[in-house]
């Protein structure tokens, strides 16, 4: 197969929107931090911390090695003046858009309860049914479709549909406010989420600047649905924040959340800010809030926290931790390594001002006062001390960094433990796996080179200054409906500028990216193994953990599935490779020692089949290649269905081809004799498929039909109207 093309990605995601399929992985830029023991003196130095009341912590760098930040202590704050001043000291930029609103202005809005409600749990006589594919048994993940065997529970934009199934009708729907991502059933609840906009009012000082902002909110909404027909609201829990990930264990449901970080706002929840107690600073120069809600569904009880850090992409959860992935950038780290070495080419007095600027986390004051200082220098002078710290800044070497968070959880109880560095970036979820007690992370990393660059803006010629002529002004002046115009002339004036120059720090790409496997210890935050190097120049697109082998997938030209020995956290092991035409991007581990993986060859949906009895020796035994289509399984794993005792897998597919195009969910056999398609259940914009006893339920957002599973015919439709 050739290079993957964006004209292919394109092709994919205009199909996916035809399919009106769940499309959207964001995907961040590099970032890194990574922790360092003490060093010897003699073989570098220490970098002075950017920001102050995150304690210290210290990064040590030396020429020609790998720079990077530390992940320093955790601790909360004691009033929302000490949050205001940190977020002060840091911020560079005034951001648009900010959930969340001035804490002194809003009163402290006593947070309800819900009546404890039983559970009742399923009849003995409801037949097998399919779940939601998730990725740690035990661990429900959110989706737009949920089933007990029973009812079907449908989320799309602002409603929620509740079916009968086995009854084959729609028994009621919800609306609610705002668009929904997802549900989760726990016996009788039935808990929405959902985001939405809202408007954020602030105090009068501030009005004259902000009268009204606007940012993201996510609601949690819980019905009592013992009477489906009749859902009953029990509460509605508003959050200030954008939806990172949701899980569910044991009827306990757990939110992580993000917004931007600014010095007038604190998270919200049900209009309410945080107390600072629940607010822990957790990086050193934090641009989010990343705020984690734990609700018991049965009883009402919650709780809530927020972690003041980078940029957050990706959860995992286990059932007694939950990790939340961060990146770092890099600039921050370059840039504060530049300031160290231009204050050491430049007067003490100069040097000492740039420290303290950078000290309190000032950076870019910091390089400002190497800037005011270098403008008044003659050009050459001033170029060489530039040209001079840009050679000692490019001796070091930055690494792409994320940064994994590790909370405990039990109930609705969340401590935050601490953090540990990887070097590379994760793909998704599926690069992060516990195993026997150890955290595995598979990342694709990239070394950075930290440069100085500058600007010095052109002299305005002496000839054109002062009086170099007039500028005519056109005066409207009306009483009434009555207007007159009239011009005046008014002196033109050319100011001499004296040549400034701006300076600033620009990261360049050294090589080709290499992918790597971590193995961390959550108890100490410390990576216990690792295996660096692997696939030059290619990326992950798709990472499994089956029994003790980590089966990762890499992609430049061909598809390297390589297996992993992780048995040893100490020290995991290539056990074997091969290489195929295309690419898979999501595995998906079967009985009998068998993977499957949905990817793409030529442009063409490819279903792979691959023999792992012998991971040294594995094989792709069997594929099926299906023309012009795609599927959002791609990029979401939640739309994969597999029935083990009947050896199907079904997933919506779209075909788009010149000559037309058709949708529905195709039934997939595999087994001994491979993989083969044996029908395209035709159903528009088909998004999830499930199954309950013989039938098949194939969902979009306006249709639920029912197929027979041994003949594959049409049976029955459910309008949702």
């Amino acid at each position: 197969m050739g290079m993957r093309l964006d004209s292919g990605r394109v092709r994919r995601y205009i199909a996916l929107v035809v399919l009106s399929a769940i499309v959207v992985a964001a995907v961040f830029t590099t970032y890194i931090g990574l922790r360092y023991s003490p060093p010897d003196s003699s073989k570098g130095s220490w970098t002075t911390p950017w920001a102050s009341g995150g304690g210290s912590s210290y990064g040590y760098v030396s020429p020609g090695a790998n720079l990077s930040s530390v992940a320093g202590a955790f601790r909360s704050f004691s009033s929302y003046d000490e949050i205001r001043r940190y977020l002060s000291s840091i911020s560079e930029a005034v951001e648009p858009l900010i959930p969340g609103a001035s804490p002194e202005v809003l009163p402290t809005i006593p947070i309800p309860r819900i009546t404890p409600v039983s559970l009742v749990s399923s009849s003995a006589g409801t037949p097998a049914f399919s779940t939601t594919n998730v990725q740690v048994r035990g661990v429900d993940e959110l989706d737009i479709v949920k089933t007990d065997g029973r009812l079907l529970v449908i989320s799309s934009y602002g409603k929620v549909y509740i079916v009968d199934a086995l009854g084959r009708r729609l028994l009621s729907i919800i609306e609610i406010n705002g668009s929904s991502r997802g549900a989760f059933l726990w016996g009788d609840m039935l808990a929405v989420i959902a985001g939405d906009r809202w408007a954020i009012y602030r105090d009068v000082a501030m009005l004259a600047i902000y009268p009204i902002i606007y940012g993201s909110n996510t609601s949690i909404y819980i019905y009592n649905i013992s009477n489906p027909s009749k859902p009953v609201l029990r509460e509605r829990i508003s959050y200030s924040g954008g939806l990172v990930g949701a899980r569910m264990i044991n009827g306990t449901v757990y939110i992580v959340l993000s917004s931007p970080a600014s010095p007038e706002i604190i998270p919200l929840v049900n209009g309410a800010p945080l107390r600072p107690s629940q607010i822990f600073l957790v990086d050193q120069r934090p641009s989010r809030f990343v705020t984690v809600a734990s609700i018991d569904l049965s009883s009402g009880a919650r709780s809530e926290i927020s972690l003041l850090t980078s940029p957050t992409t990706w959860i995992y959860m286990s059932p007694s931790k939950l990790y939340i992935a961060s990146y770092i950038y890099p600039y921050d780290l370059a840039s504060g390594k530049a300031v160290e070495i231009l204050s050491s080419l430049l007067p003490h007095d100069i040097g000492s001002r740039m420290l303290d600027e950078m000290s309190r986390g000032n950076i870019s004051g910091a390089l400002g006062i190497a800037t005011s200082y270098l403008s008044a220098l003659e050009k050459g002078e001033a170029l060489s001390i530039i040209s001079n710290a840009s050679a000692r800044l490019s001796t070091y070497v930055l690494r792409d960094m994320t940064r994994i968070h590790i909370l405990d959880v039990e109930g609705i109880s969340i401590g935050y433990r601490g953090s540990v560095d990887v070097p590379g970036r994760i793909l998704d979820q599926f690069s992060m796996e516990e195993h026997r007690g150890y955290l595995i992370l598979a990342t694709t990393a990239s070394n950075l080179s930290p440069r100085l660059i500058y600007t010095m803006p052109s002299i305005i010629s002496p000839s054109i200054q002062g009086g170099g002529g007039n500028i005519t002004v056109r005066i409207v002046e009306c009483v009434d409906s009555r207007c007159s115009d009239r011009y005046i002339s008014l002196p033109a004036y050319a100011e001499r500028l004296a040549p400034r120059i701006w300076i600033s720090v620009s990261l360049a790409v050294l090589g080709e990216t290499y992918n790597n496997v971590y193995i961390v210890s959550p108890e100490n935050m410390k990576i216990v193994g690792s295996l660096e190097g692997l696939a030059m120049g290619e990326r992950i697109y798709a990472a499994r953990l089956v029994g003790d082998i980590f089966y990762l997938v890499t992609y430049r030209q061909v598809d390297p599935l390589y297996a992993i020995d992780v048995r040893d956290p100490g020290k995991p092991e290539v056990l074997g490779y091969i290489k195929i035409p295309g690419f898979s991007e999501y595995l998906h581990p079967l009985q009998g020692n068998m993977l499957l993986g949905v990817g793409l060859e030529d442009r063409d949906l490819k279903i792979s089949l691959f023999n792992i009895s012998n991971p040294r020796n594995m094989a792709e035994i069997s594929f099926l290649k299906i023309e012009g289509a795609t599927t959002p399984v791609l990029l979401d794993h939640h739309a994969f269905t597999i029935h083990p005792e009947k050896g199907l897998i079904m997933i919506p597919i779209a075909i788009v081809k010149v000559s037309g195009n058709t949708m529905g969910i195709a039934v997939i056999s595999y087994g001994a004799d491979g993989v083969r398609l044996q029908r395209i259940l035709e159903h528009r914009e088909a998004m999830r498929s499930i199954y309950i006893g013989e039938t098949i339920y194939t969902i979009s957002s306006n249709m639920v039909k029912l197929f027979s599973i041994n003949t594959l015919q049409e049976i029955a439709n459910i309008p949702l109207n």
